[in-house]
């Protein structure tokens, strides 16, 4: 604690991340969405994941991909710009 407030603990996500939390609910993965959708935890990623995670999970997980934009949709994430080249 720093100056009586708790810091929120962040985790970054990544696009294997969110693909493993789309196929197991007893995953730690899902637990990390699950705790941040309750905001015990601050889920921290970049704008290339979220565009990679979006064309890669579409093309080989379609069946899934519903999935995927309710998660987006329900978690709020900490975008951080990506890292340069």
């Amino acid at each position: 604690m720093r100056n009586g407030t708790a810091r929120m603990v962040r985790a970054f996500v990544d696009t294997s991340v969110l693909f493993s939390a789309l196929y197991s609910a007893s995953d730690h993965a899902r637990d990390l969405l699950v705790y941040a959708s309750t905001d015990q935890l601050k889920l921290v990623t970049t704008e290339y994941v979220l565009d990679e995670a979006d064309v890669v999970l579409k093309r080989q997980v379609a069946d899934k991909y519903h999935q995927l934009k309710t998660i987006l949709d329900a978690v709020e994430f900490e975008v951080s710009p990506n890292p340069p080249r």
